[in-house]
């Protein structure tokens, strides 16, 4: 009896301990922001405030407003990101202060990669740490977008929007496209051209093995969606079953293409003014010694940074395209204006110079990254102990723990009456000469803000502008029907805007 006693009783005390845990690690965790004492979203046991967002209810952008306008005259909200307290920023001066002033203490993006077959691993520039190499790399990498640089590649994208003009002529007037699918193509031509010098028509070769590719890495539906997300529940679950970010083969393949281009440039020593040249001008040879002032960069970490630019690039500059196209559809008397501005600068020779000058071209862009920023939201983590001092009547000073990430709600910033009158209106003015100093530069940043901003986001509306006046010197952008309709990021990652699932039509000018 005695014996049955004993193993009663510790019977009982191990389900009190697995209870105990438990409710450390699914229960107690959602009262972290209730005890400190802040605005809050209640939240779920396990899901905590993603339920909306696993179940693909509602467009990522629109459940980052409603969160925004939650608690209106808060400058933060806690919410929970499954069992990760995660604070959403509201204010656009904290934001400065998070993402610039107070840098070194949040120097880090949340995103992990763990199998060892993932490409850029933990090596690529959004992924490294600040202890990581984060600011020497990025040093490394600036020239490969300086305003001397893209100069270089005007003629190398030219090239490659030569074949969307093709494709555009071949399919005949009025033709239908689907916005998405076809700046996915072009832009998988140019980012090939101008990054890795490979010359191919994704327009034609509708199975390209590069293009499907980049399009998968890119499509967060189902298998690829919980693996990010396993990420944010578990990091130790994440490693201990070694859950990467891409299959396998996906990295393999692709590594094996760039040390190929690699190999192929330096035996043939051709130039061709792309990034691939960029890098082996600055390339660390193995009998160099490393104390010199030039930013050299190791094979390694070229091929890194390549697939990185590759993968970040193929969303970003087709989705901006397609919500470009989609405004120029829909605003038949702002797309006149750009076309006359087009046709006066098409009577002098077509530069880089003469595009860079475009005023109004310039206005549209950035109202288009203004109503449809490329990122939804943008996140840091916290590094060091760090204390948010109160402003307001209602605040007592919040001290944020190493670990704990911010959100900053892009998207929602930029809809904000407060800041934009008649948000959902596309306005171009805005940013016009007159205008424009009136946008304070906290609430808009399309692209990200402080010094990890994204490297090529000039590069990006560079691209962007060069196509748009392309297609305007030919084509006439129409509606056509129900069919164009906004684009939607329902069916992507949580954090960037897709713009998928608007169809617009060509015309060509007599």
């Amino acid at each position: 009896m005695f014996v049955v006693s004993v193993v009663k009783m510790w019977f009982i005390v191990l389900v009190a301990f697995i209870t105990f845990i438990v409710y450390l690690n699914f229960f107690k965790i959602n009262t972290y922001w209730k005890e400190k004492g802040i605005p809050y979203l209640k939240p779920w046991p396990l899901i905590g405030n993603m339920g909306s967002i696993i179940l693909r209810q509602r467009e990522v952008s629109h459940i980052t407003q409603d969160i925004y306008n939650a608690f209106p005259s808060s400058r933060y909200i806690g919410i929970y990101q499954f069992r990760k307290p995660t604070l959403f920023i509201r204010d656009p001066e904290l934001i400065r202060l998070i993402t610039i002033k107070s840098f070194n203490s949040f120097p880090e993006h949340s995103l992990f990669c763990n199998d060892e077959n993932d490409v850029p691993k933990n090596k690529g520039l959004f992924s490294l740490g600040g202890k990581s190499g984060w600011l020497e790399m990025r040093k490394k990498l600036n020239g490969g977008f300086s305003p001397s640089k893209m100069k270089d590649m005007f003629g190398i994208i030219n090239e490659s929007v030569d074949t969307l003009i093709d494709y555009l002529e071949e399919r005949g007037d009025d033709s239908v496209v689907d916005t998405k699918d076809v700046f996915s193509r072009l832009n998988c031509n140019i980012i090939l051209s101008t990054i890795f010098g490979i010359e191919c028509n994704c327009l034609k070769e509708l199975d390209n093995a590069l293009f499907l590719i980049g399009n998968e890495v890119n499509d967060y539906a189902s298998w690829r969606f919980i693996r990010i997300f396993s990420t944010v529940i578990s990091m130790s679950l994440t490693k201990f079953f070694n859950i990467g970010l891409t299959r396998p083969y996906i990295g393999k393949y692709f590594l094996q293409v760039i040390k190929d281009s690699l190999t192929k440039r330096k035996r043939n020593k051709v130039y061709r003014a792309d990034m691939i040249d960029f890098m082996l001008d600055n390339k660390t040879e193995d009998d160099e010694h490393l104390n010199t002032k030039k930013p050299n960069l190791r094979e390694d970490e070229m091929v890194m940074q390549l697939f990185g630019f590759f993968i970040g690039g193929f969303d970003a500059i087709s989705a901006l395209l397609a919500y470009s196209t989609y405004e120029l559809a829909v605003n038949q008397e702002i797309q006149n204006r750009l076309k006359r501005e087009v046709e006066e600068m098409s009577e002098t020779q077509f530069t880089y110079e003469n595009l860079m000058s475009m005023k109004y071209l310039d206005m549209f862009v950035s109202e288009v990254l203004r109503k449809w920023p490329i990122a939804v939201f943008i996140d840091r983590k916290c590094t060091e102990k760090y204390v948010i001092q109160p402003e307001q009547g209602n605040e007592s000073g919040l001290l944020l723990e190493p670990g704990i990430v911010c959100w900053i709600p892009i998207y929602a910033i930029h809809r904000d009456p407060k800041y934009y009158p008649e948000p959902e209106k596309f306005d171009p003015e805005r940013f016009s000469d007159e205008n424009k100093h009136q946008i304070n530069r906290s609430v808009y940043f399309p692209f990200g803000a402080g010094p990890r901003t994204c490297i090529a986001s000039k590069f990006s509306i560079y691209v962007c502008k060069l196509v748009l006046v392309r297609i305007l010197q030919v084509y006439q952008i129409l509606k056509c029907g129900e069919e164009t309709k906004p684009p939607s990021d329902v069916s992507k990652i949580v954090i960037f805007l897709s713009g998928s699932g608007c169809k617009v039509a060509f015309k060509q000018k007599n």
